[in-house]
């Protein structure tokens, strides 16, 4: 991945022999070894679409509305020798319009804390584009989906509902779990939960209950702010 300085610290992590979210990247990889189509929302600067391409995914679809992470995730494709027809710089959500994407004020570094749909004073606001998953991936290939990870802050739940059609095929998802309202969405399509630990396990879970974030679980910095649904289990090793 392409290091500027210290200006992408998800890449920064690597160059200091540091590693990011080494669990949910291992289910990843496993999931993406034999998708047909995965879809990566909340791409920021690509290391989960590289997983996916490493792991023997097909094909895979890229999701960032940051401009500068956009920028770096097609350098970072491009540079591993990777094809770019995938990347698609925009948002995802339950409605196809422009909605307003908060920022940083400094848009000089990677970032991943941009939201769609919020306003603050202390940030910026640039307007995006946001797509229903369902009007973005032809009807189609819909059932060619087998595996989602949708890191969108805020917008998570939004994604889910824009996804329609693409859900009743039942394709793995690995989401962030940062608002309520996900649990009771999945339940009724049969989605089952587990819960991500990166000190290294994974554990079912009854619903998908928001982290967190000031809680520091097991003695460690780590957090386990994702989660793993799906109608099948855990793949096997």
């Amino acid at each position: 991945m392409y290091l500027a300085g210290n200006d992408d610290m998800i890449a920064l992590r690597f160059a200091n022999g540091k590693n990011y979210e080494t669990v949910t990247r291992e289910l990843w990889r496993r999931l993406c070894s034999k998708a047909r189509l995965a879809i990566d929302v909340g791409t920021h600067s690509g290391i989960f679409t590289l997983d996916a391409f490493r792991a023997g995914c097909k094909r895979v679809l890229s999701i960032e509305p940051h401009p500068i992470n956009y920028a770096r995730l097609v350098m970072n494709v491009r540079y591993n020798g990777f094809p770019t027809d995938g990347l698609f710089y925009g948002a995802v959500g339950d409605e196809n319009k422009v909605s307003a994407l908060l920022v940083k004020t400094q848009l000089i570094f990677v970032h991943a804390a941009g939201r769609m749909g919020m306003h603050n004073e202390k940030g910026q606001e640039l307007p995006q584009r946001s797509m229903r998953l369902d009007t973005l991936i032809p009807k189609q290939m819909w059932g060619e989906v087998d595996v989602a990870k949708i890191d969108a802050e805020n917008w998570t739940l939004n994604a889910l509902k824009g996804m329609g059609g693409v859900l009743d095929h039942k394709p793995d998802l690995i989401l962030e779990c940062t608002e309520p309202g996900m649990g009771e969405f999945l339940k009724p399509l049969g989605y089952r939960f587990w819960r991500i630990w990166e000190t290294g396990k994974i554990e079912e879970v009854e619903d998908l209950i928001p982290h967190n974030p000031n809680n520091n679980y097991n003695g460690t910095d780590e957090d386990c702010r994702n989660r793993f649904a799906s109608v099948r289990g855990l793949p096997e090793d």
